[in-house]
């Protein structure tokens, strides 16, 4: 059983108190944020009883790996910045944010851009296997015990077979070190 829990460090807790695994993904959270909630999670486990050594918490990030950062920009910008976007007028058509007026096509293309360039940098395994590796393993440090990665913001299918090898060789590196 999975508890989807975000930015609640008590819904981290009560996960680890039902002996339920997490799954997560930094929506306005930092990995730094993101480690005290995985301990909470730890510790409940352990105050209800359960192994805090046990229990899995996955991370979901958007990915997309290749030896040329050239490449991921080229394969990432795009889709994403669309996939952006798209959630964005959906927030806001749907009275998840408002803003008080109406936002001109300028403000949501800066939006996007700003969000893009976040996420880029700092909520998305988008990069080089070197690069990747090491968000990747600074998650480990942070309490990941896996890494969901998503496709979903419509690269193309060329994109992601080319992406498979390298995001193969970032899973065994991943794998491979000790938390």
């Amino acid at each position: 059983m999975w508890l989807t829990a975000t930015k609640q460090p008590e819904t981290f807790r009560r996960a680890g108190e039902l002996g339920m695994n997490v799954l997560t993904m930094l929506a306005g959270i930092s990995l730094e944020q993101l480690a005290q909630k995985t301990a909470l999670y730890r510790e409940g486990r352990r105050s209800a009883g359960h192994d805090p050594d046990t229990g899995t918490v996955t991370l979901m990030l958007h990915t997309f790996v290749h030896e040329d950062i050239a490449t991921v920009h080229r394969a990432v910008r795009g889709p994403f910045l669309d996939y952006i976007k798209t959630s964005l007028m959906s927030h806001l058509q749907g009275g998840a944010v408002d803003v008080g007026r109406q936002l001109s096509a300028q403000e949501i293309d800066q939006m996007a851009e700003y969000s893009f360039e976040r996420y880029f940098s700092t909520a998305a395994l988008f990069g080089t296997v070197a690069e990747t590796r090491a968000f990747a393993l600074a998650a480990k440090e942070a309490g990941v015990d896996e890494i969901a990665c998503l496709l979903d913001y419509g690269p193309s299918v060329a994109d992601i077979r080319a992406n498979l090898p390298f995001l193969a060789e970032l899973k065994h590196s991943f794998e491979t070190v000790e938390a």
